[in-house]
This record gives structure tokens, C-alpha cells and sequence, in this order.
């Protein structure tokens, strides 16, 4: 699946654009299997790269109840079975330069998880961030060739 990253200065409106982009894919419902489809899912690196946050995050932004106290395997497993339901097309990841935040295990370890989900739910993932995200990401030779292939920032 292609991926993005999308970097430029602060205050320029790359969120403003992934916003728009996101108005522009609004949910559906499916009324067969009772499951709301979402194309693009849209959400925000937590300050740490800490996986139990990234995907408490997620939850939280599909409108996913869980548990805070819950290891993250359980977390794991209810983001994917919740997202496999939904078929997203694209996740979008806005302020990945957090990844800078925690030390290098934790950055290997969301940098992973980044990769283990667009393989494994077959989507892009969009990074969205200041000009650390492209920092962040050639410190991993994986997430440069998957994500510095293709490099956007707007004038």
C-alpha cells in the first residue's frame, strides 16, 4: 500500500488539509452488517511514542470503548478486529515528529507498529508532521524506503 509523509513548517495548514480531505470521505453505515465503514481514519501521535497510548488513541478516535488498565495485546486485538470490520482505506497520523520524544527502543517500537498495521489491515498510512517527522523516520531504514520514497511538503 502506498504510504505518505506529509512535513512543513508549523502554522502552514497540513492539518487543516487532512481535515478537509477527511469531510471530503465522511463514514457510511452499513446496515447489513451494522458497521460503520470509514475510508480514512484520523488521528494524533500521542506525546510519547508509547504503543498502549497509540492505540488507546486509536480507539478513541473510531469511538471504540476500552479498558485504560488494559494490556496492550488486548489493545492490539480490539484495534484490529474493530478496524478489519471497518475496512479503513487510509490512516492518517498527524504530529508523527513525537516518535523524537521517546528513546530508541520506543521509537523502534512505534515505527513497527506503524508498519504492522498498514501490512496487516492493507491501507495507507499517511505521517503528518514538522520537518523532525523525516528525521524520525530515516532513522529506520524500513520507514525511509516505504515512507521517503514518497515525500510531500507544501510551499
Amino acid at each position: 500500500m502506498p504510504c505518505l509523509l506529509l512535513h512543513g513548517e508549523s502554522n502552514i495548514g497540513k492539518t487543516q488539509v487532512v481535515r478537509k480531505f477527511i469531510r471530503d470521505h465522511p463514514p457510511t453505515f452499513d446496515e447489513q452488517r451494522g458497521v460503520e465503514k470509514r475510508q480514512v481514519i484520523s488521528m494524533q501521535m500521542p506525546p510519547l511514542p508509547d504503543q498502549r497510548q497509540f492505540y488507546s488513541a486509536l480507539l478513541f478516535q473510531i469511538g471504540a470503548t476500552h479498558s485504560p488498565k488494559a494490556g496492550i495485546a488486548v489493545l492490539e486485538s480490539l484495534t484490529r478486529t474493530l478496524l478489519h470490520a471497518m475496512k479503513p482505506r487510509m490512516l492518517v497520523v498527524d504530529e508523527v515528529h513525537h516518535l523524537l520524544a521517546g528513546d530508541y527502543r520506543e521509537q523502534r517500537a512505534a515505527m513497527n507498529l506503524l508498519k504492522y498495521l498498514a501490512n496487516d489491515l492493507q491501507m495507507s498510512v499517511v505521517l503528518v508532521g514538522i520537518a523532525d517527522a523525516v528525521v524520525a523516520l530515516q532513522t529506520d531504514p524500513q520507514m525511509s524506503s516505504r515512507w521517503g520514497n514518497r515525500i510531500f511538503r507544501p510551499n
